[in-house]
């Protein structure tokens, strides 16, 4: 089916995984995506509230860095005690690295910092985290 827009599809898939449904789903929906295309090919683009793209490049690899916590996991086994994954991007070079910790206090994730970021790849310019206390505080400000 070249040329077939899936929408319908999507929109009818998540109404139905929540838990609605009326003799007419099908249809309503199919109407309801095929009266916006028309809308969409009437209207053409607005473009007055689109902000400026701005581009950020770092000059060397392993300037700008990621850390995020994946938190709490189910534990995979009665041997791990692993509760979190701590994640770290590298934004020049995509590359990605994980550990699996036990706590995602303070201390945890300064060693992780110290001992696979500043330790292999000197200290960073930038470092994104998501605002959370165990990124924010006196002791990673201090160690970069």
């Amino acid at each position: 089916m070249v040329g077939r827009h899936f929408i319908a599809d999507i929109i009818t898939k998540k109404i139905l995984d929540v838990g609605h449904w009326w003799p007419t789903l099908f249809k309503d929906i199919h109407d309801f995506c095929k009266s916006c295309d028309s809308r969409k090919k009437m209207g053409g683009l607005k473009t007055n509230n689109l902000a400026e793209l701005v581009t950020t490049f770092l000059e060397e690899p392993y300037m700008k860095w990621g850390l995020n916590f994946i938190s709490p996991i189910k534990l995979a086994g009665r041997l791990t005690r692993n509760k979190y994954i701590l994640v770290v991007t590298n934004y020049a070079t995509k590359w990605v690295g994980a550990k699996a910790l036990k706590t995602n206090t303070v201390v945890v994730t300064t060693r992780f910092l110290y001992e696979y970021i500043l330790t292999r790849f000197g200290c960073p310019l930038i470092i994104v985290i998501n605002q959370e206390v165990h990124f924010i505080n006196d002791t990673i400000k201090h160690l970069t």
